[in-house]
């Protein structure tokens, strides 16, 4: 099997899982493992098959590269669990490389769409003025530091914008797909 013809599968996976928990995530708030779990391991399974052992390692360390930044911002508190399983599984499927410029999409759609929301409510000068306090207090000195407001948190729902970042990149790539089905 080609590579370009492994990717267009890949690909096509890729929006159809990511689609898939979009929906769930917007109707549920949660993205089941049931989902993500099997995406993971069928990545390099995959990949082994199309490519052989480079392609399984590529679609390994899609996993962990593409898992580690949403890993991180778990143990911090600012992302759930299925939203972590889920970017490690779109870098299984489609490598560190387009799976990180997913990553990159749904986080920049993710954050324009929260500054609108907080300009909507109202909050956004209040919100960034917190976080101004906050960096402020760290660089200076204690006997500087000013009490942080405390401030409503405004949660969003990533797996939309994932879908949003998957379909990104795979526009982004969309000369393989013509490629392809012109021959």
């Amino acid at each position: 099997m080609s590579f370009e013809t492994s990717m267009v599968i890949t690909q096509g996976a890729l929006v159809l899982i990511v689609a898939t928990a979009a929906i769930l995530d917007m109707r549920t708030g949660k993205i089941p493992n049931w989902l993500t779990l099997p995406a993971m391991a069928a990545g390099p399974i995959f990949w082994f098959f199309a490519m052989g052992t480079s392609g399984a390692v590529e679609s390994v360390a899609g996993v962990f590269l593409c898992g580690l930044p949403p890993f991180m911002a778990y143990r911090a508190g600012g992302m759930p669990g299925g939203d972590l399983k889920l970017f490690a599984a779109v870098g299984g499927l489609v490598g560190p490389v387009t799976g990180i410029e997913i990553e990159f999409f749904a986080m920049l759609a993710a954050g324009l769409f929260g500054v609108v929301l907080l300009m909507y409510r109202g909050k956004l000068r209040e919100t960034f003025g917190a976080a101004y306090i906050r960096v402020r207090n760290k660089v200076l000195p204690e006997r500087y530091e000013k009490k942080v407001p405390e401030i409503e948190r405004t949660s969003i729902r990533i797996g939309p914008f994932v879908l949003v970042g998957s379909i990104a990149a795979v526009l982004q790539h969309h000369r393989l797909w013509v490629e392809y089905f012109d021959g």
